[in-house]
């Protein structure tokens, strides 16, 4: 029995490894973003699965090195590597388990690869986030060839990005079991702050999919308007010039997110098409706040999450900074749509995109890697 739930197994999970992560698991750090940060794991003995970690056993600094050298020969040879040194390191404990699962590209293709030389033995559940853009970016086809091979020895492979999902489904074939699997928001965690609002527009992130470009056209009608961007260095290099009204911050740490947007009238998330990413986490804490938000209508969420737009939040299409321009502008000359556009996206995560739901979609997963239905 786990915490009084009949026991289906262990799942061994592997996560990319971040300082956040491991202060969790050494009792620092933020207790309230662990869920999120560690994919629900907190609730997964409430289904009856235990879980173990490869952050609990990291690699010896002489196994990383061995790691390295074996990844970068597969970027020489035309392929694509990964973190090789956490699979070696944990791949007789994952062996153990009943399942594994890869939450990332990095140590899923790596694992995948060993599944099929044999090494690995356990179920895989496989949860891509920018693979099919991986498998493009190979400059050999003949290795590109093996990789789809290996990927096909999953138990599963899943993504949280709709065409995403369909592509993998027409490249793995229907040997190889796929499935979409929107993600969540917790909703108790990220709600509604009554905060003084001194940013008109923000937008934050740093996957290599923002568009930050695309908020110049706003910003340079409308010079009164207060427009923050909180990302990496690069992508303020590569946003280029901005008029003098666009402040740029470094990135903040998950604990202070929600404090930074609850200080903004309306978020903006541009987007450049791709088939994994709609700034989907950061759209739904958003929305979950009651925030009205402006996202660019990719791929990744164009299907899938319920998005209608000026129902629950504006979707424009991707690159169309004069349409981001508009409808940011819809947004912020009228006060009294914004707030119900914030209260209608509130309802919609609540009832179907919350965490609940998401740790039991996940759950499902977990159970037909098992055998299950």
């Amino acid at each position: 029995m786990v915490r009084g739930h009949p026991v289906k197994g262990t799942v061994f999970c592997f996560f990319r490894e971040t300082p956040e992560r491991v202060n969790l698991l050494n009792g620092q750090g933020d207790a309230a973003q662990g869920s999120y940060l560690f994919a629900g794991a907190d609730r997964y003995a409430a289904h009856g699965w235990k879980a173990d970690f490869n952050l609990n056993h990291l690699p010896h600094p002489k196994v990383r090195a061995a790691g390295n050298i074996l990844s970068r020969l597969f970027f020489k040879a035309g392929g694509y590597g990964g973190d090789f040194a956490t699979v070696l390191t944990n791949l007789r404990r994952a062996n153990r388990a009943d399942v594994v699962f890869s939450t990332v590209d990095t140590v899923g293709i790596p694992l995948a690869f060993f599944r099929r030389l044999g090494l690995l033995r356990r179920p895989l559940v496989y949860m891509s986030i920018g693979l099919c853009e991986r498998l493009d970016g190979m400059r050999d086809a003949y290795l590109k060839r093996r990789q789809v091979k290996s990927l096909q020895q999953c138990a599963l492979v899943a993504g949280y990005g709709w065409e995403e999902v369909r592509r993998l489904q027409l490249l793995l074939g229907p040997g190889c079991p796929t499935r979409f699997m929107p993600f969540g928001v917790d909703v108790e965690s990220w709600q509604p702050r009554g905060a003084t609002k001194t940013v008109d527009v923000l937008s934050l992130g740093a996957d290599i999919q923002r568009d930050f470009s695309a908020l110049k056209a706003f910003a340079a009608r409308n010079p009164a308007r207060r427009v923050k961007i909180i990302t990496t260095d690069d992508h303020r290099k590569q946003s280029g010039q901005m008029p003098p009204n666009v402040e740029f911050a470094g990135l903040v740490p998950l604990s202070l997110v929600a404090q930074e947007m609850a200080a903004a009238r309306v978020i903006a998330l541009p987007v450049r098409e791709n088939t994994y990413s709609g700034a989907t986490t950061t759209l739904l804490q958003a929305m979950s706040m009651e925030l009205p938000a402006v996202v660019s209508s990719v791929g990744a969420v164009r299907e899938g999450y319920g998005l209608k737009n000026d129902r629950n939040c504006c979707l424009v299409a991707p690159g169309d900074a004069e349409a981001m321009a508009a409808a940011l502008e819809k947004l912020l000359n009228n006060p009294e749509q914004a707030a119900a556009l914030g209260k209608a996206a509130r309802a919609h995560v609540k009832a179907d995109l919350n965490w609940a739901n998401y740790v039991n979609r996940l759950i499902e997963l977990l159970d037909f890697a098992a055998g299950g239905s």
